[in-house]
């Protein structure tokens, strides 16, 4: 079966598939949802937040990002073994 034909299929950059829009259209339709959803947590109140929790804590409060990185892994691994147990 062509690698191309097969929605499913990984694709490399230079395989990705052309539309009537382009290269940027394409793009759009590689990334889907995800694009939006990324960019919409990152709003102005947030990233005023963001800035009074680092004046406030300074480095102090880093190593959370140690434990969010830990359970995120974790949980994308406990998605995979539900995912190929079927339970």
């Amino acid at each position: 079966m062509d690698q191309l034909a097969d929605p499913l299929a990984v694709r490399t950059k230079d395989q990705a598939p052309e539309t009537s829009g382009g290269k940027v259209r394409a793009w759009l339709r590689e990334t889907g949802a995800g694009l939006v959803t990324g960019a919409a947590a990152d709003d102005p109140s947030s990233i005023a937040t963001y800035a009074q929790s680092r004046v406030q804590f300074g480095y102090g409060q880093l190593w959370t990002t140690h434990w969010v990185t830990l359970l995120g892994m974790s949980g994308a691994a406990i998605a995979m073994l539900a995912t190929v147990s079927q339970r």
